[in-house]
């Protein structure tokens, strides 16, 4: 069950850098920059913040905007 759910409109790495190093989370769900390069580092800055056994959840995964591999979140969240 979440007791506490937190909606945060900044990146992960302003978040992260300023908010709570100790917090740990439960689920975490990043919904960002649809770049496969800024999809990789939110998953890098985030997998560390999450609790043993919590679940890292990506939007937009087979988003179709923009064709090509660093155009498109995939390649980022396959790699993280």
């Amino acid at each position: 069950m979440i007791s506490v759910l937190k909606k945060m409109k900044m990146t992960s790495d302003m978040y992260f850098a300023n908010n709570f190093p100790e917090e740990k989370f439960d689920f975490i769900y990043i919904d960002g920059a649809h770049t496969s390069t800024q999809v990789l580092v939110d998953a890098i800055n985030s997998f560390p913040r999450l609790k043993v056994g919590g679940i890292p959840a990506f939007d937009d995964y087979e988003w179709p905007k923009y064709s090509g591999t660093l155009n498109n979140p995939k390649s980022g969240i396959d790699c993280g």
